[in-house]
């Protein structure tokens, strides 16, 4: 019987290890998109401020996320 469980247990891990990575997965895309939406605040901050230099460093960093979210969703 504990042999059996044993084996059981082995044939789960791959769906384990899988359901694990997507849950890491999901929660990277999560962090930036939530972090693209303060940039996107923030720009239009900047912009109404006429702030040109702010806006011109903003926009490199959320094209710096953009990149990094293309390349979560390549994983899945």
């Amino acid at each position: 019987e504990m042999l059996a469980l044993a084996a059981s247990e082995a044939d789960k891990a791959p769906e384990k290890e899988k359901a694990f990575e997507d849950c890491l997965t999901w929660m990277e895309r999560s962090k930036m998109e939530s972090r693209r939406d303060s940039l996107r605040s923030e720009i239009a901050e900047a912009h109404r401020q006429g702030d040109q230099n702010r806006i011109h460093r903003l926009l490199q960093d959320i094209t710096e996320l953009n990149r990094g979210m293309k390349k979560t969703h390549e994983k899945s």
